[in-house]
């Protein structure tokens, strides 16, 4: 398994983002929902009252408050005037305010537990995803219903000890590029191969314990990485 090495540098120091970038911008779920509550729409808002776990309801809220945040940042238009829509498979896009099409700014987003990663780029479509490392009983049957048989042999020939980091490696990586693609997991994910010449996929770590993938098309030139903070002035 090869990883790129991320260094994330504080966002106070981020620009604006240029063409042939990808910014990478990582946060905590547990802030205070108040500071972001009011940015959310109240479709979003509906959304977030149908949690039945609050710790659930307040990580879509922070985590859905600190997209628009970071969109306006972009954009330079109101953190709850942002339009958000969504595509056939539920993948979120930012809207043209005049056509409703797709905006030149393209993003997604990940999270597992407190962590979210965001990702942006303009006129290409990205994908990104992180899980946690956690061990799996029946691994192997469990990868059968959902993997390649390429994927599925990569798994199977891996150590005991590094088969749950090998199987979160490659399920990263599978949704990342199927996100990107803009369907999600509404294609049969056995037989889901990605396609070197549609999308490049670059595998990353955060910490210990959580396995990443970038999935995009087009040239990239940058890849740069921030962490923000409530401290970030946004």
């Amino acid at each position: 398994m090869q990883y790129i090495e991320l260094i994330w540098k504080p966002y106070s120091e981020s620009g604006v983002l240029e063409p042939g970038e990808i910014r990478l911008v990582r946060a905590s779920l547990g802030h205070d929902v108040a500071q972001f509550s009011p940015l959310l729409s109240s479709v979003e808002q509906e959304r977030a009252d149908r949690f039945k776990s609050q710790a659930h309801c307040d990580r879509y809220i922070v985590g859905r408050g600190l997209l628009r945040l970071l969109l306006s940042s972009f954009t330079g238009v109101a953190p709850a005037d942002i339009a958000l829509e969504t595509g056939a498979y539920g993948k979120p896009f930012l809207a043209d305010r005049a056509t409703g099409r797709p905006a030149d700014l393209r993003f997604n987003l990940s999270h597992s537990d407190h962590h979210i990663v965001y990702a942006f780029r303009r006129g290409h479509e990205v994908g990104i995803d992180i899980e946690e490392i956690k061990e799996i009983p029946d691994i192997l049957l469990i990868a059968r219903d959902y993997f390649t048989k390429i994927e599925y042999g990569r798994l199977e020939a891996a150590s005991q000890e590094a088969r749950a980091e090998t199987f979160y490696h490659l399920w990263a990586r599978k949704e990342a590029y199927l996100k990107a693609l803009g369907v999600g997991i509404g294609v049969p994910l056995d037989s889901a191969h990605s396609r070197p010449e549609l999308m490049r996929i670059q595998s990353f770590r955060l910490g210990t314990e959580i396995r990443g993938a970038l999935a995009f098309g087009g040239t990239l030139h940058t890849l740069s990485c921030f962490r923000w903070s409530p401290e970030s002035g946004l």
